[in-house]
């Protein structure tokens, strides 16, 4: 979701007594304001976040539409094509030329994001009947509860100043609204009254910079992207990427707990849910601080098939590195449909994998590239029939990195020979978990933002158990639950405590030249003496 304050407007460098009295809250971009805007569209297409938006949602008010299909619509607008322009010629004197609505995402305005309401002109709106002739392809739907209240602008009084706290009840509204959409990537042109009251409301989990990173003011043109996290099961979206085959093959651990009277003397339980914390809560973190990380259970193994048979199995050197089953590379085939479908393989940056057959068979079977050919010029990925498992060479052309990692190992390469295995003990999941937090925590050290890390069900079920107590019940269950052979779940790792360095990449920092052209009523606190009489 990415945050962006207005471009440049008149009122913004103007005397508090004069954002006061104007007369035409109407007030049209100053030529600095339509330079902020054209500064912030180039970086958009850039850094490639116009491909990426689902949505652009927009205050109703003249400023921020104008900024919105500046900065995500589409170009200059030409007569007789059969669409309708965003925004026609010379929109609110704009002396800006028509844009078009192709090739950019669907525009929504929504009354609930407007700027702090009452006494200020320049904070009402035009009626919906005058803007619509003047952005056609925007949505200004009267229809649902949320958006447009009225034709005309029934929520402003020239009496009263909405106080802080009601603007940030109204932002937390805002944001809970969100997730009735579909939509995951989207903009939110707004203003900076808006965005700082409502968001000094989050970050009290984090560390103290990065609740200041997250609240503080909003330059002109600035945007800051953020990531929306539904901690209370407000939102019910089905995951896109998510994906579950109808088999279970239980893991070692679990299969020894299916036969109590059949496990030997070093194994240990699963430990049960404790210390859940419900915290209904929809809450916000600096996208930087985040990254996407697509966990994959390995396919199904010979170890999978004998140890549901008989947990002693596990203990047969028979199984040593246990390699994938025709049913395993069948599920390979599923899933690596699935992630070509739903787009995921364009968006990996890192393919992280544990160093065992079977999650390596799986990794480059998924998110590998086609069949090898002899004659190219770049090693393949897997060698034809390795792992005796009558597979042909996988390519490493157009496929992202692969990085063999010992952290994420099952239950228990430091060196050439596997030294942290031994036949006398098993590790235990208190172990189990130490050693995924600190992978975990290793993946901070990375540059990469959307990660798959393809690994084993003990040591995710053991990992991710950590992660969730300041959740609803269901969340924290649906983060920590098995996974199946073959499984793919995408979660969101954030960092509250700066382990990561990581900057932004869509970020930007808003007017140039430099500055901050301070809200109306931030100007009010700055010049006292030239405060109005009818303002509160």
């Amino acid at each position: 979701m990415s945050d962006l304050k207005t471009g440049f407007a008149r009122w913004d460098s103007s005397t508090p007594q004069s954002s006061l009295l104007y007369t035409l809250w109407q007030l049209q971009k100053m030529d600095e304001g339509g330079a902020d805007v054209g500064n912030l569209r180039k970086h958009v297409q850039e850094c490639g976040l116009t491909r990426r938006i689902d949505l652009v949602i927009v205050s109703p008010l003249l400023r921020t539409i104008q900024t919105a299909v500046g900065v995500f619509g589409g170009e200059d607008y030409v007569d007789g094509v059969d669409v309708p322009p965003l925004m026609v010629a010379n929109a609110g004197n704009s002396e800006h030329p028509a844009i078009s609505s192709l090739n950019c995402p669907p525009f929504l305005a929504v009354e609930t994001c407007r700027e702090r309401l009452g006494a200020h002109p320049c904070d009402k709106r035009r009626s919906i009947t005058e803007y619509r002739p003047l952005f056609p392809a925007i949505d200004f739907s009267l229809a649902i509860f949320m958006q447009i209240e009225s034709d005309e602008d029934i929520l402003w009084t020239a009496e009263k100043r909405e106080v802080r706290e009601e603007v940030a009840a109204r932002g937390m509204r805002f944001f809970d609204w969100l997730w009735t959409r579909k939509e995951k990537e989207i903009a939110i042109v707004t203003h900076s009254g808006f965005l700082f009251d409502t968001l000094e409301g989050f970050g009290n989990d984090c560390h103290p910079s990065v609740k200041k990173e997250i609240s503080k003011v909003l330059a002109n043109c600035e945007l800051r992207s953020m990531v929306l996290v539904d901690k209370s099961g407000i939102g019910h979206d089905l995951s896109t990427t998510n994906y579950r085959p109808r088999e279970l093959d239980l893991p070692s651990g679990v299969a020894q707990e299916k036969h109590p009277e059949k496990m030997g003397p070093n194994s240990v339980s699963f430990t049960s849910f404790s210390d859940m914390e419900s915290n209904t809560s929809t809450t916000l973190f600096p996208s930087h601080r985040c990254k996407t990380l697509h966990l994959v259970r390995h396919a199904q193994g010979f170890h999978n098939v004998e140890g549901e048979k008989n947990p002693e199995a596990y203990l047969s050197p028979a199984l040593f590195d246990a390699h994938l089953t025709p049913l395993g590379w069948e599920q390979v085939g599923n899933l690596r449909k699935h992630v070509h479908e739903c787009g995921l393989t364009r968006r990996i940056d890192l393919v992280i994998v544990s160093p065992l057959l079977r999650t390596m068979q799986t990794a480059v079977g998924v998110f590998g590239g086609e069949d090898y050919v002899n004659g190219v010029d770049v090693p393949p990925l897997m060698i034809a029939n390795a792992g005796s498992s009558e597979h042909p060479a996988i390519s490493s052309l157009n496929c992202p990195p692969f990085l063999a990692v010992e952290t994420c190992r099952e239950h228990l390469i430091e060196s050439d020979e596997d030294i942290l295995w031994t036949t006398e003990k098993r590790e235990a999941d208190e172990e189990l978990a130490a050693r995924g937090m600190r992978f975990i925590n290793w993946l901070w050290t990375r540059k990469e933002k959307e990660i798959v890390i393809v690994t084993h069900s003990g040591f995710l079920f053991h990992t991710l158990k950590g992660f969730g107590n300041d959740c609803h019940p269901s969340v924290k269950q649906e983060i920590g639950k098995h996974f199946a052979n073959c499984e793919l779940r995408s979660m969101v790792l954030v960092d509250r405590s700066l382990i990561g360095l990581d900057l932004s990449t869509t970020n930007y920092p808003g007017k140039v030249p430099c500055g901050l052209d301070l809200s109306s009523d931030v100007a009010q606190k700055k010049h006292p003496e030239k405060i109005g009489p009818n303002s509160v």
